[in-house]
């Protein structure tokens, strides 16, 4: 305590007296004359509005403390089973897919049984670990109890603890494409190890599979091998989120081999998304993806809106878009849209790791530190993904692909691509990622593509910053 005195009273005036170590004083604050002061020219109310700001505790930190609340709907998914063993639940975004798969998972644990979740995106895995600890039964052993894994990573597992570490590394010798090396290549040497040593690969009760869009039905079928007899299969989807354009090979026909029969189970109304940003969205996908696999989210306050939502377009160059996006996340610091603001619930959201690397750079230059997914290195960005979370204290930095499934209260996204299905179909990810607040909720659209500029033109507040540029 003393040494930290002398650090910080050194350049401080005598009768300022810095508090720190709050623990160590056993809770209790000193007295001192200064407390009693109503004015500073050391402390200002901006300055207090800034610094609540930094430390505010963010809303899904607090939302982790709470239980999970579900409909009727919901529930009774969660807490049944078909006679197969067998569901397929497909939903728009943000009507609680993940949710009902994650509160499986615990209600399974709760059962004593062995479950796995099967994820293709990486980060996700964080989000439905910290949604199935919220569910009462069995949610406190989910962390330890489930085996979360991405379905790469499992089939590299398979590999190694089967002791085909050399075959699964012969893979990567070949001078083949990495994309036909982890669609065909690596499945096809993990069903062979689970057919001709059956006894070296883990079984399970249940195997849950979440984003199921992504997957392609031999992937889904693979996994199939690995659950016991009489055990429970689970598949959630949407296919307006088919980034990867594999949800087409999920034909009639297949669903029938994968083991499904009967209608989907499906989740209409759209809980995350306040009700503004939800129309917006549903204009989006409805002038820009494909009619046959839109699955539009419903709201479920048609005649209300209780929770305020800021949006906002901002129109620009390529040249000046990394600057535009680091703008509009200063802006939030001085929203009045928005109250209880924490720099902790600010994500940024782009397609190319570059570009975010870009931007997080200029936002360490002026000291906000982040926790991004941008290394180019594909081994280190896996790292960052395994630890991309949003109870981190920092500001959160990642690609569109990598937030799928996940929420946000301060939203800042950058469009660029939007020639190609893939690339509208990440548009429409970012563009449903808000979530809903009654402290309100704010979503900023950076964007360089003007084939988009007429759907911008219909947004609340939109500022084409491009025509200012060129003028």
């Amino acid at each position: 305590m003393a040494e930290y005195w002398k650090v910080t009273h050194r350049h401080r005036p005598y009768n300022i007296i810095p508090v720190a170590f709050y623990v160590t004083l056993e809770g209790k604050i000193p007295r001192t004359p200064e407390s009693q002061r109503t004015y500073s020219r050391y402390m200002t109310p901006a300055l207090a509005d800034d610094l609540r700001f930094w430390l505010r505790e963010p809303d899904f930190s607090a939302e982790q403390r709470r239980l999970l609340e579900l409909d009727n709907n919901q529930r009774a998914l969660v807490t049944s089973r078909t006679e197969s063993g067998y569901r397929r639940i497909k939903g728009s975004a943000g009507s609680g897919k993940s949710l009902v798969l994650a509160a499986r998972a615990a209600e399974l644990i709760a059962q004593d049984k062995e479950v796995m979740v099967v994820t293709f995106n990486i980060t996700l895995l964080h989000y439905l670990m910290d949604v199935s600890v919220r569910w009462g039964s069995g949610g406190g052993r989910t962390r330890t109890n489930v085996i979360w894994l991405n379905f790469h990573y499992w089939c590299k597992r398979v590999c190694y603890e089967a002791g085909y570490q050399e075959e699964y590394d012969n893979l990567w010798t070949a001078n083949e494409q990495p994309s036909l090396i982890l669609n065909e290549r690596l499945p096809v040497l993990v069903s062979e190890i689970i057919d001709n040593k059956p006894e070296s690969v883990r079984k399970f009760d249940a195997v849950l599979v979440d984003e199921g869009q992504d997957f392609m039905p031999h992937w889904w079928n693979l996994l199939r091998k690995v659950c016991n007899t009489g055990g429970e299969m689970l598949l959630v989807a949407d296919a307006t989120q088919d980034i990867y354009e594999t949800a087409g090979a999920w034909t009639d026909d297949a669903m029938r081999g994968a083991g499904f029969a009967g209608p989907w189970s499906t989740l209409e109304v759209s809980y995350r998304m306040p009700k503004k940003a939800l129309d917006y969205a549903r204009e989006f996908a409805m002038h820009y993806l494909p009619k046959e696999d839109i699955n539009l989210p419903k709201n479920n306050q048609p005649l209300l809106e209780l929770e305020p939502a800021y949006l906002r377009w901002v129109q620009t160059t390529e040249q000046n878009a990394v600057d535009a996006c680091r703008n509009e996340m200063f802006r939030f610091f001085n929203s009045e849209q928005v109250e209880e603001l924490s720099i902790a619930e600010i994500t940024f959201l782009c397609g190319k790791k570059q570009f975010g690397l870009d931007v997080v750079a200029v936002l360490n230059k002026v000291g906000i530190r982040t926790i991004h997914t941008f290394d180019l290195d594909e081994r280190e960005s896996r790292r960052q993904k395994l630890g991309f979370y949003m109870g981190n204290a920092r500001v959160k930095a990642t690609t569109l692909h990598s937030f799928k499934g996940w929420e946000s209260r301060l939203l800042v996204v950058y469009v660029n691509d939007s020639t190609r299905l893939k690339d509208l179909a990440l548009i429409y990810i970012g563009l449903t990622r808000l979530k809903r607040s009654i402290k309100g909720s704010a979503l900023t659209v950076v964007s360089s593509s003007e084939a988009l500029l007429d759907y911008a033109q219909t947004w609340p507040d939109f500022e084409n910053q491009a025509f200012c540029d060129t003028r």
